[in-house]
């Protein structure tokens, strides 16, 4: 099946269906669906959100959650939690009928869950919204990236990099011309400096061992200012191309014959490839704890867990 990101957008429902104003989380295993309220910015209020489990993950949350609360043969169908602290459950179990001599699904409602047993359940179904939003966003990412480091993608941002460059290089050819007036003492040997710069920093996708390294390295990619923008606005930032600040993002701002079309790159996706690699998805003791505890992870395509690391 081709892959489609709207499958993974979180849905709003609004207005609030009535009679669940004052729940804080509800969970459908038949749906593979959990229900919780998270803080509306946009009017101080809440709203509700509905994350789809897919059914690995879902079979892992009942499967092994303790047996009181869920079984193959008692299984937990519905549960919700309220604001004020107060619960509902509902199973699902096999019942045998003498008199038809057939067994049928009987549902009931759940009685014997402690407070400290809702409290487990209710830390344990957030911790399967995180570990089903994180699988969601790895599968976003994989998704994106695949098409990202397709070839004809990668010569293509390399050949418009080359043709910013050779631009800059062609329109600076007169600077270093024997008989070019300089407007300032020693400008141009700065020119000559940029020029080489220039091609010294533009690279192509075979100068790395990865394509990933290639489009972190395309996202990082800064631009050396030219001598005239040094001489006017950066002569006291150190030594001519030596200091971060005298390189710039977007070609429009670091030179001052022409402007630049900017090279549009999907940031958000390299930044965050690149932030998980250094540091890991951050993750709560407890959060961590549970989906050991719970093997919520097992089996899961998009979801490693040698990529939580213990955060806020």
């Amino acid at each position: 099946m081709a892959f489609n990101p709207n499958d993974f957008i979180l849905q709003d429902m609004s207005p609030v269906p009535e009679g669940l104003e004052k729940s804080l989380l509800e969970y459908d295993s038949k749906a593979k669906l959990i229900l919780v309220r998270t803080t509306d910015d946009t009017n101080g209020g809440f709203k509700y959100q509905s994350v789809f489990l897919n059914s690995k993950l879902n079979e892992n949350l009942l499967n092994n959650i303790p047996d009181e609360y869920s079984h193959p043969k008692d299984k937990l169908l519905f549960f919700a939690i309220y604001e004020d602290g107060s619960f509902y459950a509902m199973k699902e179990k096999m019942k045998y009928s003498f008199k038809q001599d057939k067994s049928f699904l009987v549902k009931y409602d759940v009685d014997d869950f402690t407070t400290e047993d809702a409290k487990e359940i209710f830390e344990t179904m957030k911790t399967t919204v995180f570990v089903q939003m994180t699988v969601n966003e790895n599968a976003r990412n994989k998704a994106a990236l695949a098409v990202l480091e397709k070839r004809e993608y990668l010569d293509d941002v390399y050949n418009t990099m080359l043709s910013e460059r050779d631009t800059f290089l062609r329109e600076s050819d007169h600077r270093i011309l024997d008989d070019y007036p300089e407007t300032f003492d020693g400008e141009k040997v700065l020119w000559t400096q940029w020029r080489a710069k220039l091609r010294e920093i533009v690279k192509g996708p075979d100068s790395f061992e990865s394509n990933i390294d290639y489009l972190i390295y395309v996202e990082e990619f800064k631009w050396p200012v030219d001598p005239v923008v040094y001489h006017v606005d950066y002569r006291d930032s150190g030594r001519y191309l030596e200091t971060d600040d005298q390189y710039n993002k977007q070609p429009n701002a670091i030179s001052s014959p022409r402007q630049q079309k900017i090279i549009i790159q999907q940031d958000a996706i390299i930044n965050s490839k690149k932030l998980r690699d250094e540091r890991g998805v951050p993750v709560s003791k407890q959060i961590l704890e549970i989906i050991e505890k719970y093997e919520l992870c097992e089996g899961l395509f998009d979801f490693d867990i040698n990529e939580l690391s213990l955060g806020v």
